[in-house]
């Protein structure tokens, strides 16, 4: 396998976080926009702010393609924000790729 392991900074982003954590000790970009969304009254601000902060503490969805062959009636219904779930209510096969 190349490369590095996965979640383990490369060496320019391990001094960028040395050079930041000396000149500034405990900082976190992270909860300085959690920081700038709670004093912000600005709604466009505070939406782009919410965005930038989930990308640290939500796991990114994937698009999911489901190839089906022949005639399929199906019911999805929402379980949590982060599975669907569906049931084949008559024949026919479903397959995800």
């Amino acid at each position: 396998m190349a490369g590095s392991r996965k979640g383990v900074p490369n060496k320019p982003k391990r001094a960028l976080l040395a050079l930041l954590n000396e000149q500034y000790p405990g900082f976190s970009p992270v909860l300085e926009m959690v920081k700038m969304y709670h004093e912000s009254e600005d709604r466009p601000e505070r939406v782009t702010l919410l965005k930038e902060i989930a990308q640290y503490v939500t796991p990114k969805l994937k698009a999911v393609e489901v190839q089906l062959e022949g005639q399929v009636d199906a019911r999805i219904s929402w379980c949590d924000p982060h599975t669907i779930q569906s049931e084949a209510l008559t024949g026919g096969t479903a397959s995800e790729t």
